[in-house]
């Protein structure tokens, strides 16, 4: 007969401090760290070591830090906060990105003006046929818009990691300029701190880049950085060229935490605004933890941080073939659901995950923890934690000789959107026992996320095959991920097949079981919990074929995926096929990096607009009606149709088939107009203002190759219309003025 045993540690893990502080709400992720926190400290274990392994803590000089994002009141005491060693590096709006010593947490309670924490916690990342199908090259070439683009004047920021700065793709085309103008090394405590930023390294110039040549293992980076702005070069023909191959970039290798992500964010639109130079940040990460509702402190950061010229694109999630998603509306009845059903007894650590629960605002529910062998029996129950009595606990169920530790965190009344959360977390259950989350409530909807390890794990009413009465299982609804799919303002991407065979290296055919132009079967869902339609558009990201990182050992000859190696001065640098929306997004930012190009002054809703107005409908997507579709958004990207509406999106009727280049622009005191053509001929110049007033205005001759250097000095910031004509001559081109 089995011996089976319960222990509630109250006593061991209750964090000695007061948690909340008058005026101040922790989150239940919050809470959770500082109890992970009290077990490390409780056990005589390391706490900052132990606490790495589940928070991304940094170390600063001698001291110990996590980030946190914090909402503060006016009149918020900074003095305070410098006094207890509390950082301060991305302020957008209220919303504040902030480095807190592990030992200030009790003092924070002293210091007026903040009214939410939000501690980081570690974010995933979201893992060539495709630029023809959605009319890139078109638009490269010039062919159906008003001029060719190649991301000239734009800056594209990767948030991401496993960079190498030595790759060919990220010089330009004729391998002579490297155009990554500088990386912030968000976990490298070697070199210069960007400046206004208190944590990593910047480096800066091709050849203190070329000397770090990466920052460290791992590819992903490298891959999106390559589909959204890689120059294709040493490849014949160009053949593996990103999106926008003549885009200035920006890499933020990051710590994968909202802090991070955030100021991340800020850092790329810091540069490029002093550059004169819009800017699109790419953001392939995500995570479950969080409202799904836009109200989250990162989401509330990119809202405030974007703007004309700021857009930022996140990807969807990879999680659309996974049911972790459950929604339920209570009426004082009882649900239950499998949240967990195998453990590797060789790897306890890597047996752990959270599922986040939010009810509706001005409600109340509750929560409890069982475990059953594998046959779905009953063995152990934990009492219910209710959302209104602010838990904060952590226990063991004890069984046999194995055991699993559990946390249960959570707030009666979100700051943010007044809702009813816990935060459940299991860990280190060694057999292959199984977890069951029982919830009850008399009035709320509640919606849970299985965050699992980070990407998603499924909720099932069902073990080996067999319906379980009185269980509810997930669904793959509002499975767009909470860091690139719910803030207000972000482009959604989801992804769709273009290419489902490709041959590697060794001419091995590789496949998959999607059929092109069909959805992939991974591309996360919608809607926001609030009700609006995610994605906003779909892209290919079924095997792209990208840049990859020459540190990493993984993509070599031998590897399945590695599609093409090239060589120069003795190195050697490869290539290979990924997927995932962590794709998708890199075209969609190299399309608006386009777009960006066309009409500097775009911000994120008109962005949305276009691509959604301009979007392709097929067979596939079917009819998609004007509200989008919470699976297709409002269809497949078209770049051609984007970029011109873009272009046109002051009323300008452009006509740019007449070999007149102009740069830079957006412009500064002057552009230049560069004559292409093969002949001279003389042209009237007249400059108008948005209302049509013709504020100046030159004759030229022209001779051919030759360039004019158009004064702007005296004219005020703003869209202005230069109109070219004389002979067979006619043309009318946006220029932006900005100082």
């Amino acid at each position: 007969m089995k011996t089976i045993r319960i222990y509630l540690l109250l006593a061991m893990y209750v964090i000695a401090m007061p948690l909340v502080a008058q005026n101040v709400q922790f989150s239940a992720n919050t809470k959770a760290f500082l109890l992970k926190a009290e077990e490390l400290s409780a056990m005589k274990s390391s706490v900052t070591s132990g606490l790495s392994r589940y928070y991304p803590v940094m170390t600063l000089g001698a001291k110990n830090y996590i980030g946190a994002l914090i909402k503060v009141l006016p009149g918020i005491d900074l003095k305070g906060l410098e006094r207890v060693g509390v950082m301060v590096n991305t302020r957008a709006g209220d919303i504040w990105s902030v480095k807190i010593p592990l030992d200030a947490f009790e003092a924070l309670k002293g210091i007026s003006g903040i009214e939410y924490v939000d501690v980081d916690w570690r974010i995933s990342k979201r893992l060539d046929n495709a630029t023809t199908e959605s009319k890139v090259k078109q638009v490269q070439a010039g062919t159906g818009v008003t001029r060719r683009c190649l991301g000239d004047s734009v800056v594209i920021g990767i948030i991401d990691g496993g960079f190498d700065y030595t790759h060919p793709t990220f010089y330009d085309t004729s391998g002579s300029r490297l155009r990554i103008l500088r990386v912030w090394e968000q976990d490298n405590e070697t070199g210069p701190k960007p400046s206004g930023f208190s944590y990593g390294t910047e480096i800066v110039g091709s050849q203190d880049l070329l000397s770090k040549k990466n920052s460290g293992s791992g590819n992903h980076g490298s891959h999106v950085a390559g589909i959204a702005g890689g120059s294709g070069y040493l490849t014949p023909g160009a053949q593996y060229r990103g999106v926008a191959p003549a885009a200035d970039l920006i890499f933020v290798s990051t710590g994968e935490a909202a802090t991070s992500i955030a100021d991340g964010i800020n850092y790329v639109f810091q540069q490029a605004a002093a550059l004169w130079k819009p800017a699109v940040v790419n953001m392939s990460l995500g995570s479950h933890i969080g409202p799904h509702d836009g109200t989250s402190l990162l989401d509330q950061v990119i809202d405030n941080l974007v703007g004309e010229g700021r857009i930022v694109a996140g990807a969807a999630g990879n999680e659309g073939d996974t049911p972790l998603h459950l929604q339920y509306s209570f009426s004082g009845d009882t649900i239950m659901t499998f949240v967990a059903f195998e453990f590797d007894e060789n790897n306890p650590d890597f047996n752990t995950g959270k599922i986040d629960q939010w009810g509706s605002a001005n409600s109340d529910f509750s929560m409890a923890i069982s475990i059953s062998d594998s046959s779905g029996t009953l063995l152990l129950t934990t009492p219910f934690y209710k959302a209104s009595d602010n838990p904060n606990f952590q226990g063991v169920l004890m069984i046999e000789d194995d055991s699993l530790i559990y946390t249960v965190t959570g707030v009666a009344s979100n700051a943010l959107n007044q809702k009813p959360n816990l935060l459940t977390g299991i860990s280190r259950l060694k057999k292959n026992y199984v977890v069951t989350l029982i919830l009850t409530s008399s009035n709320t909807q509640l919606n849970i996320w299985n965050d699992g390890q980070g990407v998603g794990a499924g909720l099932s009413d069902m073990l080996d095959g067999v319906k379980f009465p009185g269980y509810i299982a997930g669904d793959i609804n509002c499975t767009v991920g909470e860091i690139g799919g719910t803030s207000k303002k972000i482009i959604t991407v989801g992804a769709y097949t273009t290419k489902h065979t490709f041959v590697n290296i060794n001419g091995e055919t590789m496949t998959s079981s999607d059929p092109d132009n069909a959805l992939a079967y991974f591309s996360s869902r919608g809607p926001t919990v609030d009700g609006r339609t995610k994605p906003e558009i779909t892209a290919p990201g079924e095997m792209l074929v990208s840049s990859v990182n020459s540190g990493d050992p993984k993509y070599t000859e031998s590897n399945d995926n590695t599609v093409m190696k090239v060589e120069q001065g003795g190195s050697k640098w490869y290539f290979a096929a990924m997927q995932g929306t962590s794709m998708a997004t890199p075209m969609t930012t190299g399309i608006i990096a386009l777009m960006l190009q066309a009409n500097s002054k775009l911000g994120p809703e008109r962005v949305k607009q276009l691509l959604q107005d301009n979007a392709r409908t097929d067979t596939f997507t079917g009819v998609i009606p004007p509200s989008g579709s919470n699976i297709w958004g409002w269809g497949k990207i078209d770049t051609q149709k984007s970029v011109q509406a873009a272009f046109n999106v002051e009323g300008v009727a452009s006509h740019d088939n007449s070999g007149i280049l102009v740069y830079p622009n957006p412009a500064h005191e002057y552009v230049y107009l560069k004559n292409s053509n093969q002949a001279a001929f003389p042209a009237v110049i007249s400059v108008r203002n948005i209302s049509g007033v013709t504020v100046k205005e030159a004759l030229y001759y022209w001779n051919a190759g030759e360039s004019y250097r158009l004064d702007l000095s005296g004219l005020s910031d703003g869209m202005y219309v230069v109109t070219l004509s004389g002979g067979n001559l006619l043309a009318s081109i946006k220029v932006q003025v900005c100082r």
